[in-house]
């Protein structure tokens, strides 16, 4: 599987000839948004993308955890979405991008599957996985539908490939765990918050890393989502420490960005 990191959870998967490209955030580095009708809680893209929209080249299908926040899918991540030929994400999101911009998609709720001819000619699923963007009241509220995604093809010959999207640890991963064999998890981190839920987490922590982890004991891990953004409240340096801490340094694999390497799935 080869994977350039773009920023972000924004990752380019290149798997039997098929590129994918997921949580498309492309719009240049210092772009603010407001959350939220009021607009009170502001965020900013601290970093921007390691590599513009122009420079993607095609891209065949998009995995969309969720469109509502621009953390995840931003303004020219959406304008991009118009040339990608199918946009895999939550039958809320997969409504709006399609009535409102035009947009080719597929929406899936948790445990519903999509399964997409590969250019090789072998067969990917697609599986939407249960995901909780923040604690258990405030989610639904607050942040809305999210889904993960979990990938299987024959190629992966040490178990499928699991993208959490934005989601705390709790049973839905945990589900994901029983019910897979997994070979890397692709792990959305930074302990995402905002001041006007204080400490409350919309992202998982360091230390969530690392107890998620151990329920893929043969897993990969590579972290996403994790810096470059003005709400998230932790860093690379603090999943290296949990992860230091637990032992686990070992399974760490970091994507650096605008670099493409192959992670052995």
């Amino acid at each position: 599987m080869k994977t350039t990191f773009i920023g972000m959870a924004t990752v380019l998967l290149e798997i039997g000839g098929t590129r994918i490209l997921t949580d498309p955030v492309l719009d240049p580095k210092g772009s603010a948004y407001k959350l939220g009708k009021s607009g009170l809680v502001r965020y900013v893209n601290e970093a921007g993308p390691a590599l513009p929209s122009a420079e993607l080249g095609d891209v065949d299908i998009a995995l969309v955890s969720h469109d509502q926040h621009k953390d995840n899918l931003d303004r020219s991540g959406r304008e991009f979405l118009k040339s990608v030929g199918d946009t895999v994400t939550t039958t809320t999101g997969a409504a709006r991008l399609k009535s409102r911009h035009g947009i080719s998609t597929t929406g899936l709720k948790p445990w519903q599957h999509h399964d997409v001819t590969l250019k090789d000619g072998s067969n990917l699923r697609i599986t939407a996985t249960p995901a909780r963007h923040g604690p258990p009241v405030i989610a639904p509220l607050v942040a809305g539908p999210v889904i993960g995604f979990l990938l299987e093809w024959p190629g992966f010959k040490n178990g499928s490939v699991y993208l959490t999207g934005d989601t705390r640890l709790y049973s839905g991963v945990n589900t994901v765990a029983r019910k897979f064999t997994v070979g890397t998890v692709m792990i959305n981190l930074g302990a995402g918050q905002f001041s006007a839920t204080g400490s409350t987490c919309y992202s998982m922590t360091a230390k969530e890393g690392v107890e998620c982890a151990k329920l893929f004991p043969a897993a990969k891990i590579v972290p996403l989502h994790f810096e470059g953004w003005s709400h998230l409240s932790q860093s690379r340096a603090d999943v290296e420490q949990a992860f230091a801490i637990a032992g686990m340094s070992e399974r760490l694999i970091w994507l650096e960005p605008g670099q493409q390497i192959g992670v052995a799935a």
